[in-house]
Order: structure tokens, then sequence, then C-alpha cells
């Protein structure tokens, strides 16, 4: 058996927020969720209340997210692309709600199974590893996280791809010498992308009734629509 029908037969294990995506889907559904109506926040400490996984779950009842606007990793979906072409089989383990889990998956094409949080169990650290052991037993598949509440995962994979990692993935990662893919150097266009200047021109209609009233010489007014455009890009921004 060759290097490559040897890594085909050990199924690889994908974590989501933060490794395969660049942000954290409870924020994101947070921040959609407040949008929407931001009187659920007074409920947000009630689900607070019953852990992790019920946040998640009490989330993802109420909002949808659409799996085609997430920050993917180019470099680790080009390779999971690959691998999944040269036929290995690729999962998502992931601790975000199933709902979202699989619109992803569908959304991708490239996973053969999806693990992630149902019901009131916070599928993360200590379930995640027992769950891929279940499934694939201990070093039975290989594994790519990127934070603390991957590294019991870690430890009972075969390999481990260690991606964009925050100090405790990268101490793990120095200290075992596994396989890592950091995070993209921030440029102009990373800050450009993340103030999304896209959504700004939109504003620009702030000033259509100070031109339909041919104002435009009306300096008071060219500030305030000046100073208008820059609140709602900036909250445009921040959403």
């Amino acid at each position: 058996m060759d290097a490559r029908s040897d890594r085909n037969a050990i199924p690889l294990a994908v974590d989501l927020d933060g490794t395969l995506i660049a942000t954290d889907l409870l924020w994101e559904g947070l921040f959609i969720l407040l949008k929407k109506n931001p009187l659920y926040l007074f409920l947000v400490p009630l689900w607070l209340a019953g852990g992790p996984a019920r946040v998640k779950q009490e989330i993802a009842k109420r909002i949808d997210i659409d799996p085609a606007s997430l920050p993917y990793r180019a470099e680790l979906l080009a390779r999971l692309r690959a691998e999944h072409e040269e036929g290995r089989k690729i999962v998502l383990a992931t601790g975000t709600p199933r709902k979202f889990a699989e619109a992803i998956a569908a959304h991708l094409g490239i996973f053969d199974r999806v693990l992630a949080t149902d019901g009131p169990h916070n599928l993360t650290s200590g379930r995640k590893r027992a769950s891929l052991a279940a499934a694939y037993g201990d070093a039975g598949f290989d594994y790519a996280g990127n934070s603390h509440h991957d590294l019991k995962v870690f430890d009972a994979a075969r390999n481990v791809i260690v991606v964009a990692p925050d100090r405790s993935a990268q101490r793990w990662q120095a200290a075992h010498g596994a396989e890592t893919m950091p995070a993209p150097k921030r440029t102009l266009k990373t800050y450009v992308k993340m103030l999304r200047v896209h959504q700004w021109l939109k504003n620009s209609l702030i000033a259509v009734p100070m031109v339909l009233s041919h104002e435009y010489f009306n300096f008071g007014m060219i500030w305030e629509c000046l100073l208008a455009f820059v609140s709602f890009s900036a909250v445009a921004s921040a959403i």
C-alpha cells in the first residue's frame, strides 16, 4: 500500500470555528439574532444558564446563516477539496449546531459525515474526542483544529494539522512537531474585507435629498451628510 492509499484509509476530521472558517458561528449567529430583534438580548442570560449548547441551539432555532458568505480559510479548503477528490473521507467535527454544520457541509459538498452539537451536549473538547474515537478509534483519524478546545482531540488523533493556532494550540504544535497552517498575514485587503467597504456604497443614498433639493453648495448640509455617511458605514462594518 503506497503512502497515498494509507492516508486515504484514515478519515480526516476538521473543526469548523476558527479552523475551516476564520470566525466563530456562535458570535456570528448572536449578532444576526440581535440585528433581527435586539430584545433577544434579554433572553441570552436565561439560555446561558442552560450551558453553551443551549445558547447555540436557541440561536440556531431563530436564524439561518448563508454558508457562501462565510470567511473560509482558502489554503485548508483547497487541501480538503484535493483530498476529497482523491477519495479520502472528510468529516466535519464541530461544536456548532447541526443545523448550521449541515448547511455548510451541503454548500461545500466535500464532507462524508457531520458530527455536530445536538440537544444538550456541546460537541467540543472531550466530547468531540469521545465521538471521534467511538466512530474511528483512538489514532484512527487525523484532525485539523486551532484552539485549546482541540487539545484533547489532538492527543487522540493519528496526525494533526494545527490551523491558525491560538497560544495553547501553538505550544502543542511546537511540542509535538505537528503540521501547521499559520494564519495569513493581515494586509490592507484584509482590513478592507473586515470593514465590509462594499456595503458602504448604499449609504450614498443619504445624499439624495440634498441633491434633489439643490443644496449641494450648502456646506452645513454637506457636513451633516458626510457625518451620517460615516456613521451608517461604521454601523454596517460593526454588524
